[in-house]
């Protein structure tokens, strides 16, 4: 359990600051966004860095059950599978995601990782 909270904690505060950042700073998170789309040594060093901490939280945090560590783990297998086709399929995520902004979809990213880093930051920090 003591796991779990360190990483909740962490999780929370990283998805407040870019949920709150992408509530006040949109454009600016969609620059960052077409930057690495447009930056191929960028997306290739975020998706091994995807890749590390994925696994980290896989290899030591691989909950499957019905409480709250679930989401940490959701998250885990989520970041190694995300690094991985970044890697493995570069070009064809790129324009998934260059589709994603222009969609203006991340307009929904902000108050889903406000939520989240609340949740979180709940299970983390005062449950």
């Amino acid at each position: 359990m003591q796991t779990s909270i360190f990483i909740a904690k962490i999780a929370s505060i990283i998805y407040l600051a870019a949920g709150i950042g992408f509530l006040f700073y949109g454009d600016y998170y969609k620059k960052v966004v077409k930057g690495f789309i447009d930056n191929p040594g960028a997306s290739y060093i975020a998706a091994i860095f995807t890749i590390v901490l994925g696994f980290f939280i896989v290899s030591y945090h691989n909950i499957w059950g019905a409480s709250w560590v679930v989401i940490i783990t959701i998250l885990g297998w989520g970041a190694l599978i995300k690094g991985i086709a970044i890697l493995a399929f570069p070009e064809p995520i790129m324009k998934l995601s260059a589709s994603v902004i222009k969609m203006k979809k991340l307009e929904y990213f902000a108050p889903i990782a406000i939520i989240l880093g609340l949740v979180l930051g709940y299970f983390g920090f005062i449950a």
